[in-house]
């Protein structure tokens, strides 16, 4: 799926992203490769399973790696599906818009009140030390997203398990 609402979003998400990586350069040591943040138990919205969706139909080896992935007792059980052995996101080009901010300082609002949060590898100085332009606010970008899904989707579309046996599922139905 292309919808190009979302392909703009996904954009700005990855320019704020490289923005803030560039100015930070000293302050930021997770790299390719670090997968602290690559949990299971992720979920995304019906336009970014899609999307991935998409991305996985039309190359069959990666979906091939997810399911190869997803299903090596070696990995932990806590680690993200897409997540393989060598620590490589197996669908990096397509990854949800969460984990194309992961890493670096977020800040979202939860009960009345501004949060802010970082990876724990970055920033030793801590939170108070980080100008306020070097956050990704994900209320605005959760914001936009539920907006392009919204006008989309039915009302009643929920949120969806990020793990590769539910795309293969998809795939055959």
């Amino acid at each position: 799926m292309k919808n190009p609402d979302y392909l703009a979003l996904r954009i700005k998400v990855q320019e704020k992203t490289q923005e803030i990586e560039q100015r930070n350069q000293a302050d930021i040591l997770c790299k390719k490769g670090c997968s602290g943040c690559c949990r299971s138990g992720l979920s995304v919205s019906p336009i970014e399973f899609d999307f991935i969706s998409s991305f996985l139909t039309e190359s069959p080896e990666a979906l091939k790696e997810a399911l190869d992935a997803e299903r090596d007792l070696r990995k932990s059980p806590e680690s993200c599906g897409f997540l393989t052995l060598s620590g490589s996101c197996s669908i990096y080009e397509v990854r949800p818009i969460i984990c194309m901010s992961h890493g670096i300082p977020i800040q979202a609002r939860i009960d009345e009140q501004i949060q802010k949060s970082v990876c724990p590898l970055n920033f030793k100085e801590g939170l108070d030390h980080i100008e306020s332009s070097n956050f990704i606010n994900l209320d605005l970008i959760n914001s936009i997203l539920s907006l392009i899904n919204a006008r989309d989707y039915e009302k009643s579309a929920e949120r969806k398990s990020l793990t590769p046996s539910q795309f293969l599922h998809r795939e055959l139905k």
